[in-house]
This record gives structure tokens, sequence and C-alpha cells, in this order.
């Protein structure tokens, strides 16, 4: 990845292990995953948001290292 935009800044990133939840990130918020969310999976505009918040915290949860380590705890599958 060559950089992530944040407003008018770009900050570059060589480390790809570094760069790669921040492009996760990236890739599951803002308007363009809303849009598939809503006009793709017909979802109302609560359950895109609630949807959207599951995909960042699942992103947030694997790059901190809980994900995989047997620390399932309830709430935190997809919402239904």
């Amino acid at each position: 990845m060559r950089g992530v935009r944040h407003g008018k800044r770009v900050h570059r990133s060589s480390d790809q292990t570094g760069s790669a939840p921040v492009a996760a990130l990236a890739m599951a918020s803002g308007p363009e995953p809303m849009t598939a969310l809503r006009d793709v999976a017909r979802l109302s505009p609560d359950e895109a948001v609630e949807v959207s918040g599951w995909v960042v915290r699942a992103l947030l949860a694997a790059t901190l290292g809980n994900a995989g380590r047997g620390r399932r705890q309830s709430g935190n599958g997809p919402p239904s």
C-alpha cells in the first residue's frame, strides 16, 4: 500500500503489517461500504450502521490479537 489518505494528508507506511489494518479500516468505513450495505444488502440505515460497527470491531480485535485465541464472548458475532 502506498499511503492512506486522512483528510488532506497521506500517511505512508512501508511496513505491510502495519498498513494492512489501516487499509482494512479504510475499506470498511465511509460512504462506499454504507452504500453497499443499503443498496446491495438492502439493510435499513440502523442495520447498516450496526453491521459497519461490527466489522470495525472485528477488524480491531483481529489487529489487537484477540481473534482466534478462544476469547469468544457473547455479542462478538455478526449482527443478525
